[in-house]
């Protein structure tokens, strides 16, 4: 008798499953939940020690809350991504998974929805401690905060998906991570940095497009501005320009980012072969 063989689902939903299975009970997922744990306390406790005015209003309080999500969405990108493809190869793990029956499309999903899961239950227990912290220093919520965790979600799928590209890309997981993280630590910062000097807007610069999740949390949306200010003799003068997103703009460049490195990680993964 022929045997059938799963369906692209269920062998999708296996992936997932084994892959969050490997997260839980390694040491990443818990790590990255203790990271969320220590960077909350240490926004809750230093300003109760310090006795800095907690402010009134709750998107200014979480303000703070938000200038860390895009922190967090690169650890975890970091941790949960910037490896899954590409440790398959170093480890020869795919010697065994590539030749079974499983679509390379099936496996990459299934790799990226728990990748996805991992990231974002970190990123849902950060905003909502946030949360019920601004809650109870504050007395008040404000929509503005779920609207800063959906783009803080997006924010993060976008780099998972990068993370993902360059997964599929190198050759060792050290290089890997490293890449990942240097890339949206400090290369995509300074060049946005040295554009914005220039009077250039950094809006293909998917870090500059992060600014959205805390740019949401002001009122009014801040828009951009610039401001000559005198420097030395002679009357010289030096423009400083305060660029920020639109809305539509920051989710935009973060969809276009997502989907691109997306489609080209599953091209590369599917064409990759075994060597050595």
């Amino acid at each position: 008798m022929e045997k059938i063989l799963p369906s692209d689902i269920k062998q999708l939903t296996l992936v997932a499953r084994h892959e969050l299975f490997r997260f839980t009970r390694g040491w990443r997922l818990p790590a990255v939940l203790g990271i969320v744990l220590l960077i909350s306390g240490l926004i809750i406790a230093i300003p109760q020690i310090m006795n800095y005015r907690v402010p009134d209003d709750p998107k200014e309080y979480f303000r703070t809350f938000a200038g860390f999500a895009s922190i967090l969405a690169l650890i975890c990108a970091t941790f949960f991504g910037a490896d899954a493809i590409v440790s398959e190869y170093q480890n020869r793990t795919g010697y065994v998974i590539f030749p079974a029956p499983v679509r390379r499309e099936t496996l990459f999903s299934g790799k990226f929805i728990a990748s996805f899961i991992a990231c974002m239950i970190a990123l849902g227990l950060y905003y909502l401690i946030g949360s019920i912290a601004t809650l109870y220093f504050t007395g008040k919520g404000s929509i503005s905060i779920l609207q800063s965790f959906l783009l803080a979600s997006l924010y993060m799928w976008a780099l998972l998906s990068v993370a993902f590209l360059i997964s599929s890309l190198m050759k060792g997981t050290t290089a890997s991570n490293v890449l990942v993280f240097v890339l949206f630590l400090m290369i995509f910062p300074i060049a946005e940095s040295m554009l914005s000097l220039a009077g250039v807007e950094p809006s293909a610069i998917p870090t500059y497009s992060g600014n959205t999740i805390t740019d949401i949390l002001s009122d009014p949306y801040p828009v951009t501005s610039k401001q000559v200010i005198p420097i030395g003799r002679n009357n010289t003068t030096m423009t400083v320009w305060d660029f920020h997103p639109t809305l539509a703009q920051g989710i935009g460049v973060l969809l276009a980012y997502g989907i691109t490195s997306t489609a080209l990680a599953v091209y590369i993964f599917k064409k990759r072969e075994m060597s050595g």
